[in-house]
């Protein structure tokens, strides 16, 4: 009314949103106005035909959505005849919408299934109408179009612009292009029926069938509520079962119909009865009986009493689940077991086997039964009395610790009168034990020492109660080295045996930790001590104080001459491996022509060396610039201070120069050098041991090279020209005054003793024998300097030796030698003593600092970890100690362990290094190693490990270790390098 003309000119100018109006218009004409102001993240719904305007505030961002509920249908349908009417362009075909949702009712919810039907059954009318007109008007033509295949365009009314989808009215000219009108426009058309065509999308029958489909999916329901109320009040047999229940709930989610009372009611008893469900499989499922019959207990039993509440559930549930009847025969089978159990339980007596059986039933039945509980108890008790009845009929087995656990068991145990008579008897045996194992520790801890014969009984007598008891395996192992022990003892005193000390010490050392009396054990250590005082009464007389070298190096061959001397620890005499004896076997050794083979071959390397030695020094002499001190073996030169001067003796004249002293340099002046006469006796000494000493026979021959030199230079000396000389300068040396004592004296007491510093002797004059000039031969002179070095060599002052110094001292040669004078030599050796004190004092001063104090301590900390790094090296010794002398050992395991002694080496090894077996050794056959047997001096071996022969010197021995875990041996010969026997 207020804008007609506008709306009589364009009737559908609402439609393009290009009119506004006042709002107090609206309101004079009774039209609802309301106003809102919108802020960010606020939604403002506007319902269909409502007429709505806004505007913004300043820039802004909004968007609009259209989105229609279930009762939006019936306005979209009364929309798109508005749009029809006003000849607008729909937005989409509605008909289409309604067609797709009928083709998948399914997937309606039932509100929209009943919009839907609704809708649909006007659609149908009207379609059902319009066709019936049709054919009334005469139209005869008609063909199926998929209309929504077709682009938009070529699908609209051409008069009314409306989108079709069921059915539409064209002119029959055959062309493609021709326009589609919709069947209302068909009375209103100027065509002659005949001509026209219907063209439609579904026939009548197939849409009845989409509508019948929309109604039984909206009437659904109802027929699922009916069900549901009579499976929820149905009692006793008529119950349905559980997945028929579980199907009603199913088909109520999976159609999404609306919340009500019953569905949650329904749901109640899905819940209820899948637990249920849940429960009864568990209850009379197999596999947890066998699980509890494994052992893995449950985290909960049910009682009794949970289980007949549970059965009564299960009864008065709505619905039939599946396992109860195992359920109801579950509890049948523990009253069943209840019963049973009590008249088990109230015997006196019962086997062991018919508990077992009821104990197993009863876990088997996975319910918590107090009877249970009680059987095991009783089978606790049972087996508790088997085990004590097998002890008491067979203890050889049994341990103390065993014994002790089987009495404490017996002790938590419920009191019965038989069980209180078992832990009796247990109590008579582990008293018996104990008083034995008291005696078998005082046998170990005994002082003095109980013989073998009384430990054999005690062991005996140990066996006889248990095998088991913890002594019993120390006695055992003790008898056994100790025969072990007395059976090498006597071997090494028989007479055609003549052992090391080295040997003796170790036997000794082994035999001394035996609890057991062993006889020859006071023997072995008086002869160990006999020959240890020798030795040490020897080092007395070749050793010089604080001396780098040990007695047997000092008596054999000099091996590192030329050689710059390490400074090493000093090492014990008899453990100490002589180079020289490196490359001797075992088998050489034994026999005394190899190693004095060995000793002349040291010799003749030693004298090689000194002569090498004496060439380069001597190519050397004028390099050495300043006063030095010349030594007369290696022709070495050292500064004053360096090394000690020879000391001579009290009262003698002091010389002007070095000329007429013998100076050797501590590298060839090693010890003492006593005179023949002492080590003739210390030889006689030597005799009378029954112990081999490396230092013994070092001893010898030293002695034997000392007096075979002896004896060259004899005949040396004994020429005319050489005694000649020698006699003139003894009539010198009486002329100068010389009481004190004779020439040999002076050069033995020259180099006798040079291991300190001491001062120079007082000063004598110079005229006399210095002035003496002995004429010899070239030859004469070479052989006597060559006899010399030889002498030299010797440590072992030889009167011999002093005269030919005197001799080549007085000739030609050596006086225009020059020699040092005493006072500069002075001089040198203040300042030397000088610069010594200014060391000392500067290293005290640097200790003092902080970087002394760093210093000290990493040196500490290094002689800590070299303390530590030999620490382990003597452990792993240790544990090798019962490695045999195969070349690869494998150290075998076990309660036997299997050795045999070579009988021509007399080296030790295991069976299974050499793979042999105990049966391949006899006694009374000959065994021989792989060397011996190869080397062709004592027979070949056969491949049995044994060669042929009557005599019964084969050795052969087993040992055996508690536990399995360690390995003992027969006290094998030691084979270091001096010890074979």
């Amino acid at each position: 009314k207020s804008a007609s003309e506008l709306f009589e000119y364009q009737p559908d100018l609402l439609h393009h949103i290009v009119t506004t109006m006042n709002p107090n218009v609206l309101t004079a004409h009774g039209v609802p106005v309301y106003r809102m102001d919108q802020h960010a993240g606020e939604f403002i719904i506007t319902f269909p035909r409502a007429y709505h305007t806004g505007f913004n505030h300043g820039y802004n961002m909004a968007e609009a959505v259209n989105f229609a509920p279930p009762d939006w249908l019936q306005i979209g349908r009364k929309c798109v005849e508005h749009y029809s009417l006003m000849r607008r362009f729909c937005v989409f075909c509605h008909d289409e919408l309604v067609c797709k949702m009928a083709t998948r009712p399914e997937l309606l919810t039932l509100q929209v299934a009943a919009v839907c039907y609704k809708d649909m059954l006007k659609m149908v009318e009207y379609e059902r109408s319009k066709r019936s007109e049709l054919v009334e008007g005469g139209v005869r033509n008609a063909e199926r179009e998929a209309f929504e295949l077709l682009p938009e365009d070529e699908r609209q009314c051409a008069l009314c612009k409306t989108t079709i989808f069921m059915s539409a009215l064209t002119i029959v000219n055959g062309r493609d292009d021709q326009e589609i009108v919709c069947m209302r426009h068909f009375k209103s058309m100027d065509v002659d029926p005949a001509n026209l065509i219907l063209r439609y999308r579904y026939t009548m029958d197939e849409l009845a069938i989409l509508l019948k489909g929309l109604k039984i999916h909206a009437e659904s329901y109802d027929d699922w509520m009916a069900k549901v109320r009579t499976a929820l009040d149905a009692r006793g047999d008529e119950r349905l079962e559980f997945s028929v229940i579980k199907d009603y709930f199913g088909q109520a989610l999976e159609k999404k119909y609306p919340e009500s009372e019953l569905l949650v009611a329904l749901q109640t008893v899905v819940e209820e009865a899948d637990k249920c469900q849940m429960v009864a499989h568990q209850l009379s499922s197999t596999q947890g009986k066998i699980r509890t019959r494994l052992g893995t207990e449950a985290k909960y039993r049910l009682t009794v009493e949970e289980l007949e509440l549970f059965v009564n559930q299960l009864e008065t549930l709505p619905a039939k689940v599946t396992g109860q009847k195992g359920v109801v025969e579950l509890l049948e089978k523990v009253s069943k077991f209840k019963v049973e159990s009590r008249h088990l339980i109230e015997r006196e007596k019962a086997s062991l086997e018919t508990v077992e059986d009821m104990v197993e039933k009863g876990e088997a039945l996975d319910i918590f039964l107090p009877e249970v509980e009680m059987l095991r108890t009783r089978l606790d008790q049972l087996q508790w009395i088997k085990e004590v009845r097998e002890v008491l009929d067979d203890p050889s087995e049994v341990s103390n610790d065993s014994l002790v656990g089987l009495e404490h068991r017996g002790c938590s145990l419920k009191p019965r009168p038989d069980v209180e008579a078992g832990l009796s008897r247990l109590r008579g045996l582990r008293i018996t034990m104990d008083q034995w194992e008291t005696r078998a520790t005082s046998c170990l801890q005994a002082t003095p020492k109980w013989n073998v014969e009384e430990v054999e009984r005690l062991v005996r007598e140990g066996e006889s109660i248990s095998l088991g008891l913890p002594s019993l395996e120390k006695l055992k192992e003790a008898i056994r080295k100790a025969k072990e022990w007395w059976s090498r003892a006597e071997n090494l005193q028989k007479p055609e045996n003549y052992p090391y000390l080295d040997t003796l010490e170790a036997l000794v050392a082994k035999g001394r930790p035996l609890p057991i009396r062993l006889d020859p054990l006071s023997q072995l250590e008086t002869q160990v001590a006999a020959a240890r005082a020798w030795r040490e009464r020897t080092a007395r007389v070749f050793l010089k104080k604080n001396s780098a070298c040990n007695l047997l190096e000092v008596l054999s061959p000099r091996y590192d001459i030329g050689m710059e001397r390490r400074k090493k620890k000093k090492s014990d005499e008899g453990n100490y491996r002589h180079p020289i004896f490196l490359g001797l076997s075992a088998v050489q050794l034994s026999d005394p022509q190899e190693i004095v083979n060995a000793f002349k071959q040291a010799e003749q390397a030693e004298l090689i060396s000194m002569r090498d030695l004496r060439d380069i020094n001597r190519n050397a002499r004028d390099r050495k610039q300043g006063v030095m001190l010349e030594c007369e073996l290696c022709l070495d030169k050292y500064p004053p201070g360096s090394t000690p001067l020879p000391r001579l003796p009290s009262g003698k004249a002091r010389p002007t120069s070095l000329r007429e002293v013998k100076f050797l340099c501590p590298n060839c002046l090693r010890s003492r050098r006593p005179r023949l006469e002492t080590i003739l006796s210390l030889l006689v000494s030597l005799q009378k041991l029954t112990v081999r000493l490396p230092e013994g026979e070092a001893l010898q021959c030293l002695t034997e090279r000392a007096m075979a030199w002896q004896d060259r230079a004899r005949t040396v000396l004994a020429t005319p020209d050489i005694s000649k000389a020698l006699k003139k300068l003894s009539i010198q040396s009486k002329e100068d005054g010389d009481e004190s004592g004779s020439l040999d004296e002076q050069s033995a007491d020259a180099t006798t003793d040079s291991e300190s510093e001491s001062p120079l002797p007082t000063r004598r004059s110079s005229s006399g024998a210095a002035e003496i000039v002995v004429e010899l031969s070239k030859d004469t002179v070479n052989k006597l300097e060559n006899l010399l070095v030889e002498g030299d060599l010797l440590e072992v002052s030889l009167d011999e030796v002093s005269h030919m110094w005197r001799v080549l001292q007085a000739t030609p040669q050596r006086r225009s030698k020059l020699y040092p004078e005493l006072d500069s030599l002075e001089a040198e050796l203040i300042a030397a003593r000088e610069e010594k004190r200014q060391e000392k004092q500067r290293k005290r001063e640097k200790l003092e600092t902080e970087e002394g104090r760093e210093e000290r301590e990493r040196k500490k900390q290094k002689k800590k970890k070299k303390e530590e790094k030999r620490r382990q090296e003597e452990e792993a010794r240790a544990e090798s100690e019962d490695d045999c002398s195969a070349k690869h050992c494998k150290r075998p395991t076990g309660k036997q362990v299997h050795w045999v002694q070579c009988d021509k080496c007399s080296m030790w090894f295991h069976l299974f290094c050499i793979g042999l077996k105990p049966q391949q050794i006899k006694e009374d056959e000959e065994f021989f190693c792989g060397k011996c047997s190869s080397s062709g001096k004592s027979g070949s071996r056969k491949r049995s490990g044994k060669s042929g022969g009557g005599s019964s010197s084969s050795k052969a021995a087993s040992s055996s270790s508690s536990g399995g875990g360690g390995r003992s041996k027969e006290p094998a010969p030691d084979t270091s390098d001096m010890d074979t026997e």
